[in-house]
């Protein structure tokens, strides 16, 4: 077992003491087991009310109309915090195309069950899209090379979609049947993709 799993009770216990009626997930390169050992912690947090919510001894990192992102550390070992509203959970099966990293997570606690009924109206949805399912798997298998080496796994690949929001956008125009046409022609430097 790894350090960053070895800390994960403690830094759930301290999340539920802060937010008492939360759920706690997951993500990132811990989740699917391909952390170096000085790999963050990568965690989901749902809450009633994330403006009205702070996590003692973290410091925000940055803040959108739907979430937070928080840091602390544990020992030598970074915690970031992406929490966000109980709502959020029922606003993203109306775009479940865009949540594929959701369904995805490890569920750690979920106080009232909500995080895992939209984490299974999710994987429904995505294994009735094979397609979309595969896009995202490829993109992710992109992320995993890029963190495990730290750098691009292949020029081309990286640069088709330099950013979070362009391979949104592309995956947004897979569901509506307008596939866009990945920039491969790009002069840039090489560059890994952003969150």
């Amino acid at each position: 077992m790894t350090k960053q799993r070895n800390i994960l009770p403690q830094v759930v216990e301290r999340i539920r003491h802060d937010a008492p009626n939360c759920a706690v997930a997951l993500s990132g390169s811990v989740r699917y087991g391909y952390q170096r050992p000085d790999s963050d912690i990568d965690l989901l947090v749902a809450v009633p009310d994330f403006r009205a919510t702070e996590f003692q001894g973290a410091t925000l990192s940055h803040q959108t109309d739907e979430a937070r992102v928080a840091n602390f550390f544990v020992g030598d070992i970074r915690v970031e915090v992406v929490y966000f509203d109980f709502a959020y959970l029922d606003q993203v099966q109306q775009s479940p195309w865009r949540s594929y990293t959701l369904c995805q997570a490890q569920i750690l606690h979920d106080s009232d069950g909500r995080f895992t009924r939209c984490q299974d109206a999710l994987r429904e949805w995505f294994q009735a899209h094979p397609d979309i399912t595969s896009v995202w798997e490829k993109q992710l298998q992109m992320c995993r090379e890029y963190a495990l080496t730290g750098r691009p796994p292949d020029r081309r690949t990286v640069l088709t979609f330099p950013s979070w929001e362009d391979f949104a956008k592309h995956v947004d125009a897979l569901v509506q049947g307008e596939a866009t046409r990945p920039n491969t022609d790009s002069k840039d430097a090489p560059r890994g993709p952003s969150r």
